[in-house]
């Protein structure tokens, strides 16, 4: 795939729902766009999350309405509006909210 530059209006995309219900918007992908350096997602994660997770890249996560729990390795950090969060690959991390929030995540290199 020819790399070129893209411009992608969010407002005119219809979100993926995943299993747990959350609604994920992914804007720049490997697959769609021939990105191979990150994946950037804007969604409304679903209130009620509590997973243990871990990716094979880094991971930055900013916060753009609403609250979530960050655990990992002893630590934790509460990521609320205007807080962001970086997540270096491999770490094994804990992802808790209880009401739905709108967050951004992008990931390097990228994941799909």
């Amino acid at each position: 795939m020819e790399k070129e530059v893209k411009v992608v209006d969010s407002n005119t995309m219809e979100p993926e729902t995943t299993k747990t219900g959350s609604r994920i918007k992914r804007l720049i992908t490997k697959t769609k766009d021939g990105s191979d350096n990150i994946t950037f997602s804007i969604g409304i994660i679903a209130g009620g999350i509590d997973i243990i997770e871990s990716f094979e890249s880094d991971a930055v996560y900013y916060m753009i309405e609403g609250k979530s729990t960050i655990e990992w390795d002893r630590n934790s950090a509460e990521l609320t509006e205007g807080v962001a969060i970086y997540i270096p690959a491999g770490t094994e991390m804990r992802y808790r909210a209880k009401k739905d929030h709108k967050l951004i995540s992008i990931f390097s290199p990228a994941r799909i």
